[in-house]
């Protein structure tokens, strides 16, 4: 009967500064993973590799992937957990991997939904004045939930600042608003803008009325 050779762990390089382990065994197989892996276990130096220490580092391995693709990832702009579990899936990582490191971002505070509602907010709002229901499509876009989007919507749009908004978008086209066709254009464009349609009105026959007493007074 032919003796296979054993294979060990033959190399074992840690690297604080990128919280990163790397070993290696000796039949030529390496592992990149995170010194606080709890599959590194008892492993060190001469210790044996067999399948399901192998099957251990395979998982430790993924994780560490999709970490340094998340943080990658979140360096550039904020994700709603959501978004940023596609993004990770479309670059082939495992699922179960995916979920993992999700998991321990959220644990950390380096992914919250409720943050990004507000981040993707405060961001939509200055590029252009939206109203709430706009605002509250885009972030169910996103995948965050409900209870996050009121959360950012009653901080950042509530009805006061909404009207205000609404106003100012309704000035930035300079619709003339003397013909009721000029007012139905206004109204409908403030509805693609996400405004009520109450607030809408109001703001829409307040400015025509503004209108018509400066005509007036010329």
């Amino acid at each position: 009967m032919e003796d296979f050779p054993r294979i060990e762990v033959v190399a074992w390089e840690e690297d604080p500064e990128r919280g990163r382990l790397t070993i290696r065994a000796s039949d030529g197989t390496t592992w990149e993973v995170a010194p606080s892996a709890p599959e590194v276990g008892e492993l060190g130096l001469g210790s044996p590799v067999d399948d399901a220490v192998r099957r251990a580092l395979d998982a430790a391995a993924s994780r560490k992937a999709v970490a340094r693709d998340a943080m990658r990832l979140l360096g550039r702009r904020f994700y709603s957990r959501r978004r940023l579990r596609l993004r990770l899936l479309q670059k082939d990582h495992p699922e179960a991997a995916v979920e993992a490191v999700l998991d321990e971002l959220a644990a950390q505070g380096l992914l919250d939904d409720r943050r990004f509602a507000a981040a993707w907010c405060r961001d939509q709002l200055a590029r252009r004045p939206v109203g709430a229901r706009w605002l509250r499509s885009g972030l169910r876009d996103q995948g965050v939930d409900d209870g996050a989007i009121d959360e950012a919507l009653a901080e950042l749009l509530p009805p006061e600042r909404e009207e205000e908004a609404c106003r100012k978008a309704l000035a930035s086209r300079h619709y003339p608003l003397h013909e009721d066709r000029d007012r139905a254009r206004a109204l409908r464009f403030l509805a693609s803008r996400g405004f009520p349609p109450a607030l809408s009105r109001r703001v829409v026959f307040d400015e025509a009325d503004r209108l018509r007493r400066a005509e007036k007074a010329e």
